[in-house]
């Protein structure tokens, strides 16, 4: 017979509820518990500044940790001797099986009540239904400077933003598709989600012509080829924007505008409630100006806009006088 190590009362080993100590009871237990020492995880950056990092090296380290032992994550399948292609499909698959199995598992509402990306979620937590949808907005742009540099600080922040703008530029093209998902099947995922879709269907066709046009003396950036969309950063807002189609030599820049999303001023009022996009005519205007805005700043482009309705040779005839211009200006 010995005492519990909390309220002394006497038991057998057998009626312990821990193997290492005598203790009589569950109430003990938690007792117990709460006076022995914690011992920190390897998951957590404290862990490491004690054993020497700086609290940057050491966020950094546990983000590498977490990468490993999450087969959400590329190093993880990369850990395991993959390709850093069969990673990524290994990773696709992943999150495709875990897609299937929520579905038969839960109701719509109920996949919406356990993600923060919706609005019942925070609505089940107390939330009032326009303070969700607030919150839902201020967090929205996870891709922003901002959101990188608030999250990691300003240096680290700056280097993965810049570094995410690049991957962006890179795999966001017809040849970033392919190298992530193979010749046949990259092409018909890139298909569906740029070229085959209305508006940029249309636009693909018109940059297709506008490049036999010009020919291929000049570097042409767009999301068609192998040097994918140009990007700019605003440095004054820290806004990074992709162009449609950009030959940096003319300093030329062509953005198309499809009559819809980019709310036609022909065709929609300024306070006109464009449904999908969530905002007003005039708001998607704005910032189609602070982007155009941008790269005649930036970088003393001219820009023209190709709306979806405009007859597109008239618009290749305005943009080759604009480049006769321009050769013509330089010689």
């Amino acid at each position: 017979m010995n005492p519990c190590v909390i309220c002394g009362k006497m038991l057998k080993k057998k009626d312990s509820v821990m193997t290492i100590d005598y203790v009589c009871s569950s109430d003990c237990k938690s007792s117990r518990r709460d006076l022995m020492p914690k011992k920190m995880s390897v998951t957590s950056w404290r862990y490491w500044v004690e054993k020497g990092m700086t609290e940057t090296e050491a966020k950094k380290h546990v983000s590498k940790i977490q990468s490993e032992r999450s087969p959400r994550r590329i190093e993880y399948w990369e850990k395991k001797g993959f390709s850093v292609f069969e990673a990524k499909q290994k990773v696709f698959e992943h999150q495709q099986a875990a897609g299937l199995k929520n579905l038969e598992k839960y109701s719509k509402e109920e996949r919406q009540e356990r993600t923060p990306f919706s609005a019942n979620y925070w609505v089940k937590k107390g939330y009032t239904s326009e303070e969700a949808k607030e919150l839902l907005s201020k967090n929205a742009d996870g891709s922003s400077l901002n959101f990188y540099v608030s999250k990691y600080g300003s240096i680290h922040g700056n280097r993965l933003y810049t570094e995410m703008c690049e991957h962006r530029k890179k795999e966001y093209t017809l040849d970033g598709f392919k190298r992530k998902y193979g010749d046949s099947e990259g092409k018909r995922l890139w298909s569906k989600k740029y070229k085959n879709r209305h508006n940029s269907k249309k636009a693909c066709e018109f940059f297709e012509k506008l490049s036999n046009e010009i020919g291929t003396y000049y570097k042409i950036y767009t999301a068609s080829n192998n040097n994918g969309e140009y990007g700019v950063l605003n440095t004054e807002n820290n806004e990074y924007y992709f162009y449609d189609f950009v030959v940096p030599e003319l300093k030329l820049c062509v953005e198309y505008h499809g009559d819809y999303w980019h709310c036609n001023p022909k065709k929609y009022k300024a306070l006109y409630e464009h449904r999908q996009a969530g905002v007003k005519a005039k708001d998607i205007w704005e910032k189609d100006k602070r982007k155009a805005n941008t790269i005649m700043k930036e970088r003393g482009f001219a820009i023209i806009v190709v709306w979806e309705s405009d007859y597109p040779q008239e618009k290749i005839n305005v943009i080759m006088e604009k480049i006769n211009e321009f050769e013509k200006s330089k010689n």
